[in-house]
């Protein structure tokens, strides 16, 4: 008798589950079991054929695979719906390791081939390139399981109504885990039986998923930065910092969030807590010390081995993080340590993620030949061998562990003698890595996934940017303004935005992550160049980013334009994982630029916005971090700082220093020349003219455009941004 969907899908998730308890560490996420109902067929861009001509370096590895894979566009889906097979669909990303591994030793075994082409439709999706997609199985997968991951794999009935779904599988039972060639026979042959009877019971369990209510505040605060920073301190590993055990993320949205909570109230408890993290993960195996990058997590708790991938997102967002923690720093060494590190970051993204337009592409794989992360280990007779004997034995003593936390029997570099010192080694030694980095420049270098994405790259031009700022490094702005030239959305007429593009192929389709993040990186840019250019293009961008995907004046957007027919559920952007929600940069760039008072309009819709948050703040606060920094900009909180005076004085350069180096809270900045306001200075009321004292460059530090006393000295700012500096 064949199992019905409840004891087919119960029987092998209980099953899955206490399986993955057992397994070694760096193999989690490993399954999920999910139940489903899908919408109808969404419209996509087309890519023609199978996976030829995708706009995904992901996509296009794969169409020359044995088994018949096809993208997820209306073509497909039409044939689904003609064929009426059940759907297998893999979601996974070009940089993915355990992607690899399931293509290596899974996608080419010979019965999952069979099967899949015989009763099934494959479709691959590229987890970037269709976040839409991705966020979908992803949350649900997380409300039923706790936990995501890629690769994520669903059999999906014909009318998309997924039935199943798992993470990495072997082909045939290994590693005390069952093989996917069994699980489709198995479910081949329940389908065969009683397709019916499985469909009702998914699409039944599906809709009694949705009626579940949202989590209720349990938090003895009802200031929600106080119960995220709670939550966050509990979890906490106050021995090698980092939160839970192990793999271990960066949690850069986190880290952010504590790092201004611990600076703006003066709690230097917290503030260690941030610090211990940011050395840990900058002494150890995360961080490449030979390019300056760092890797995407930590398989153990000690950052000592990493997953070796690199990611443009959020290395970028790393680099902000570091650049902030230089400005919070409160002691020269630990400036100089995050400065080196912020700049290695930095340094590195160009070297080796610049394409030949001033882009960047998405990410760097973590295999080279098929091994995981041999492009980055080092044995102690390698480095014998490349630098000088006194050099090598000190550099080894330094940085090579020979015995523990091995990948391969080969050394990951780190930082053996903890992290006070960490910046003393990275200068002692900076000649045997350059040294170092040729040799590894003659290595077989880890595909890079040459793939454009534009929210991405909107978080790369802001990270440049800040740096420029904090560090006075015009070479960092000139990156920044690079990168944007790169993405070609100047005209938006004739070519507009798009959420990514390979060569001369695009996505087709563009979400709330491309304008909210983009609209952000434009007030960046102008904070650091002062140009009104990028005040112009925010507005435009924020403009047409409330048209597309504000479905009511005062919600929350969604991640979708409101006229897009995509099939899935509405999604809005609230909860965080990797980067700052949709919705989180969305209030930030309009916050930020209705300081600039452009109009009433954008003060008012940010405000509307900000009403109906504190619910779903408190409720979820720990996983809102990102949108709990954008409320420093409430318009009743925040201020404007303009500095009257030219760039090229040495007085307006002093006062700008001033205010860049410090961690300051809910503030825009600007810089105009003194004199009548121009045509384009008009149209932004903030930049209106205003009078110097003495003919020198002055400062005016204002809160809902009422300003202080004006100043010209550095003492005099100096106090006046002490308020925006600690919270009141």
């Amino acid at each position: 008798m064949s199992l019905t969907l409840n004891q087919f899908g119960f029987c092998l998730s209980v099953w899955i589950l206490r399986q993955r308890l057992n397994m070694v560490r760096h193999l989690n996420p490993l399954f999920y079991l999910l139940l489903i109902v899908a919408g109808q067929p969404f419209d996509a861009n087309a890519t023609g054929g199978f996976l030829a001509g995708a706009s995904s370096s992901y996509l296009r590895a794969h169409q020359n695979d044995a088994i018949k894979w096809r993208p997820w566009n209306t073509q497909t889906l039409a044939h689904v719906k003609r064929s009426e097979k059940p759907v297998f669909l893999s979601i996974g990303f070009s940089a993915c390791h355990w992607c690899h591994v399931m293509a290596r030793e899974t996608f080419s075994d010979a019965n999952v081939i069979k099967t899949l082409n015989r009763d099934f439709v494959p479709v691959l999706v590229d987890q970037e390139e269709r976040p839409d997609i991705y966020r979908h199985y992803e949350v649900v997968m997380r409300t039923m399981t706790g936990t995501s991951g890629a690769p994520a794999n669903f059999i999906l009935a014909p009318d998309l109504t997924p039935i199943f779904a798992a993470g990495f599988l072997p082909p045939n039972r290994d590693r005390g885990l069952p093989g996917l060639a069994n699980i489709l026979r198995k479910f081949t042959r329940d389908w065969s039986a009683n397709a019916d009877a499985l469909l009702a019971n998914a699409s039944s369990f599906y809709a009694d998923m949705l009626k579940q209510p949202s989590p209720a505040n349990t938090s003895d605060f009802q200031d929600p930065a106080k119960a995220a920073t709670a939550a966050w301190t509990e979890a906490f590993d106050r021995q090698y910092g980092g939160f839970g055990h192990a793999p271990k993320f960066p949690s850069t949205n986190v880290l952010s969030f504590l790092l201004r909570q611990a600076s703006w109230r003066g709690d230097r408890e917290l503030m260690q807590m941030v610090f211990l993290n940011l050395d840990s993960m900058a002494a150890g195996g995360l961080r490449d010390h030979v390019g300056g990058a760092f890797h995407r997590y930590s398989i153990d708790r000690y950052w000592q081995v990493p997953h070796f991938e690199i990611m443009l997102n959020e290395n970028a967002l790393l680099a902000k993080l570091y650049v902030d923690a230089w400005r919070a720093a409160p002691d020269g060494a630990r400036k100089e340590r995050y400065n080196l590190i912020a700049r290695g970051i930095l340094d590195a993204l160009a070297d080796r993620l610049r394409l030949a337009n001033g882009a960047f592409a998405t990410s760097l794989d973590s295999m080279t030949n098929g091994v995981e992360g041999a492009y980055y280990t080092w044995s102690a007779e390698e480095i014998r061998t490349l630098l000088p004997a006194p050099e090598a034995d000190a550099f080894i003593a330094a940085f090579l562990d020979s015995r523990h936390g091995l990948v391969a029997g080969r050394s990951v570099l780190r930082h053996l003698s903890g992290t006070d010192n960490l910046s003393k080694s990275l200068k002692r030694h900076g000649r045997n890595f350059q040294l170092l980095a040729q040799a590894r420049n003659l290595r077989v270098s880890p595909k890079r996934d040459e793939k454009i994405i534009t929210s991405w790259n909107a978080i790369a031009i802001s990270a440049y940017a800040h740096a420029a700022q904090a560090f006075a490094d015009v070479r960092y702005l000139d990156i920044a303004r690079s990168i944007w030239s790169g993405l070609n959305f100047s005209d938006l007429a004739s070519n507009p935005l798009v959420h990514s593009r390979l060569n001369q192929a695009t996505s087709g389709i563009v979400f709330l992550e491309d304008f909210a993040f983009l609209s952000d990186a434009m007030l960046d840019l102008y904070e650091a160049d002062f140009q009104i250019k990028w005040l112009d293009r925010a507005r435009q961008l924020i403009v047409m980013m409330i048209e597309m995907y504000q479905p009511a004046p005062g919600s929350l957007f969604q991640s979708t334009a409101v006229e897009a027919s995509t099939g899935l559920p509405t999604y809005v952007p609230l909860a965080e994982n990797t980067t700052p929600s949709s919705n989180a940069m969305a209030m930030s760039a309009i916050l930020r630029l209705s300081l600039f008072a452009p109009d009433a309009g954008f003060a008012g819709s940010g405000q509307k916005i900000l009403q109906q948050l504190n619910g779903p703040l408190l409720n979820a606060a720990p996983f809102t971090a990102g949108m709990l920094n954008v409320l420093a900009y409430d318009p009743d909180q925040a201020h404007e700082i303009v500095i009257i005076g030219s760039p090229k004085h040495p007085e307006t350069r002093i006062l700008l220093a001033e205010i860049r180096k410090r961690l300051v809270r809910g503030s825009v900045v600007a810089l105009i020349p003194p004199g009548p306001a121009s045509l384009k200075r008009k149209k932004w009321s903030l930049l209106a003219e205003r009078p110097q004292i003495d003919n020198l460059p002055t400062a005016y530090v204002c809160k809902k455009k009422i300003c202080n006393w004006p100043v010209n000295t550095k003492a005099a700012l100096v106090e006046q941004l002490q308020p925006l500096i600690a919270m009141q």
